[in-house]
């Protein structure tokens, strides 16, 4: 390869497709959004026979061609019926397949179920209130539409200036052929193929053969530090959100990059995150795209501290921000201030500086293009770089509010404070908001007011108003945070109740395709897919009313007998909901209070001082003091419930001696708490 560094990503992906194009079996067929999914190539052939044969009858009306109508017509009906019996045994590989993910799956309910995925865009309505119809206008108006997202107000301005906080530099990326022949053997084959049109089958495949080139070519564009013209660009799929589908503001992107530069994004962004924590430079409050966190680790903490607050008496003041566009609205020149305080300098910074420069998506659909559009703002949507370069352009606010953790851009800023002191609580939250707004004018970030909610979770009643970005925040009785859905009093149950009918949906649509399944891969596919939406953050809610949890054993009871389907139940097959929340607490509980993970320090319990000999307590080395509660409701929060368990655990026949010790495995924890919470309920049902 020869040239530049645009020239020789050329070169090498011209190569590599012809290689692929000659000796990788394809075949293109188009298809309507009327057809069915089994229809495929050789059906329209067959169609097509058919419908000759007819036209010239027709004209015709003899013997003979009546003969061939008759004969074309049985081979057409012959192939649908070949056709959809093959579909169906490949549906059903798919389905009992140990790797199908979540949304791939639900795409196979579907299509068992007859519901045909709508790809079609009605006629679309522009902002004058003309409509268009043609395919090309329409990809034409949405590319307009999603390019005008991607800008700020005033991209012209330059950046305010930050003095560098880091005291490591990081001046250049590097890599080996070790870690990119990982990266290819790492890939999804069933990811969507990129503008440069490389398969990642290919990729993966053929990874020992491209690691040498692939090496070559990426150390040649981290020393030139450019990033490709190629990969610069994305298409864009445009998917219906909710609303009228006539409407294009109800349309968002979902864009496709090269596959060959998300190999290198990968490797350049282990190098930046390492860098980011050796220096501690992210803050500890954010909890999107960090490893080890998740949305359920923020939940959790969130409820701890809103549930020691109630028992105390104290309310809590809840504002989940809204941040307008947040990803499409990245300040770039601002980004890379910020880069620079966090310690890039050199190579590296200009690497990063050119990777975000000069950017341009085209919409596709229905096999059109729409003329390339420039985007101004915003980190690359569907790169493996884009959420890093988001938290580090976000971090600068959760260090202006100390009292606000993230979930990548859902903010959550709570306050909690004495039952009197409601007029300095109001200034103090009417003083945070001020803050964001001057902040957000500052960095060209827009907050938007009627997104975002307010909620006081006390026992009593609590008139405040808050006022933000000019408009008025009145406190409402429920609140929507990373997929819970709280209540002002805690009590999780219109939480638990939607749960059960989101769930109820998905054992129907489970049942209608039972006929293609076993008992046991109905099984795998109810944990899998299932069970998992019951258990989502169930550590957050699971100090709700016994009688409100037991809503969601109700459904699994109604798993248990689709999967079986009157046949005998096997026992054990399924544990119960109860138990396996109590192993992942303890799991949980191990982590923060062994382990010493630090974004699980509210967490962590102290040891008691002083020997306590009840009927009830045991007096182990290690255990916990248990804080009093003042309420039933705070005895079945999480801090409670899972130091009398852990006490319990301590004070067992099954608990090793090195149990405290940091060097135990999560896994290995985890095997063990669970065989000792089965023989504690087997010995409890004997009893």
């Amino acid at each position: 390869m020869q040239g530049d560094v645009d020239q020789q990503v050329e070169q090498f992906t011209e190569t590599l497709l012809s290689v692929q194009n000659r000796w990788v079996s394809h075949k293109q067929h188009r298809t309507k959004a009327t057809d069915q999914p089994w229809f495929g190539p050789q059906c329209c052939t067959a169609s097509n026979d058919k419908y000759r044969d007819w036209r010239r009858y027709k004209r015709h009306p003899t013997r003979h061609n009546r003969t061939l109508l008759r004969a074309a017509t049985a081979r057409l009906v012959t192939t649908q019926a070949w056709a959809r019996e093959q579909w169906e045994e490949c549906l059903r590989k798919k389905l009992r397949g140990g790797n199908v993910g979540s949304k791939q799956w639900w795409g196979l309910v579907k299509d068992a179920q007859g519901e045909a995925h709508e790809s079609s865009i009605p006629p679309l309505i522009q902002a004058d209130g003309t409509t268009v119809h043609l395919t090309k206008d329409k990809v034409d108006l949405l590319a307009q539409h999603f390019a005008g997202k991607m800008t700020v107000p005033d991209p012209t301005r330059a950046p305010p200036s930050l003095p560098v906080v880091a005291g490591g530099k990081l001046t250049s990326f590097s890599l080996s052929e070790a870690e990119v022949r990982a990266s290819l053997s790492a890939l999804e084959e069933v990811k969507a193929v990129g503008p440069d049109g490389v398969s990642p089958r290919v990729l993966r495949r053929c990874s020992k053969e491209l690691t040498s080139p692939l090496t070559k070519l990426f150390r040649a564009i981290l020393h030139h530090n450019q990033w490709p013209r190629l990969w610069k660009t994305s298409h864009v799929v445009p998917v219906h959100k909710k609303g009228s589908r006539s409407e294009v503001t109800n349309y968002q992107p979902v864009s496709l990059l090269s596959v060959i530069s998300k190999v290198l994004e990968g490797i350049i962004t282990q190098r930046l995150t390492t860098h980011l924590e050796e220096q501690y430079l992210l803050s500890e409050r954010q909890f999107g795209f960090r490893k080890g966190r998740s949305a359920a680790d923020l939940n959790l903490l969130l409820v701890n501290e809103w549930s020691d607050a109630l028992d105390q008496g104290r309310p809590t003041a809840v504002l989940a921000l809204d941040i307008v566009g947040a990803f499409d609205q990245v300040w770039h020149p601002a980004l890379v201030e910020r880069l620079y305080a966090a310690g890039l300098s050199g190579g590296a910074l200009k690497l990063l500086r050119h990777y975000l420069l000069e950017r341009h998506l085209k919409v596709v659909h229905n096999g059109l293009q729409s003329p390339p559009c420039n985007i101004e703002a915003g980190v690359p949507q569907g790169s493996v770089l884009g959420p890093l370069l988001w938290n580090i352009y976000i971090n600068d606010l959760l260090n202006l509010v100390p009292s606000a953790k993230a979930y990548a851009d859902d903010v959550t800023v709570s306050v909690s404070f004495a039952p009197g002191d409601e007029t300095s609580t109001i200034s103090h939250l009417n003083t945070i908001l001020h803050r964001l707004e001057i902040w957000g004018r500052r960095w060209q970030v827009s907050f938007a007011p009627h997104k975002t909610h307010l909620i006081v979770v006390s026992r009593t009643r609590h008139d405040i108003r808050l006022f933000f970005n000019g408009a008025f925040l009145a406190p409402s009785k429920e609140l929507k945070i990373l997929g819970v859905t709280y209540d002002d009093k805690l009590t999780f149950k219109p939480h638990i109740m939607q749960l059960a009918r989101t769930t109820a949906g998905q054992l129907a649509s489970l049942r209608r395709i039972s006929w293609l399944l076993d008992n046991r891969r109905r099984e795998l596919l109810y944990k899998a897919q299932i069970r998992s939406t019951l258990e989502y953050s169930c550590l957050a809610w699971g100090g709700a009313e016994p009688s409100h949890i037991a809503v969601l054993d109700k459904v699994q009871r109604r798993a248990e007998r689709i999967i079986w389907d009157g046949q005998q139940r096997q026992p054990g097959a399924l544990q119960c909901l109860q138990h396996r929340r109590d192993v992942a607490g303890l799991t949980t509980f191990f982590k923060a209070q062994v382990r010493r993970t630090p974004h699980l320090n509210q967490l962590r319990q102290a040891e008691r001082r002083t020997e306590v000999f009840t009927r009830t307590v045991a007096a182990e080395p290690g255990a916990l003091a248990l804080h009093r509660s003042h309420s039933t409701h705070h005895q079945r929060q999480f801090t409670q419930v899972y130091t009398r368990l852990w006490n319990c655990l301590l004070a067992s026949d099954s608990c090793p001696n090195h149990l405290t010790n940091t060097t135990v495995g999560l896994q290995r924890f985890k095997v063990l708490v669970h065989r000792w919470l089965s023989s504690v309920r087997d010995s409890d049902t004997e009893d």
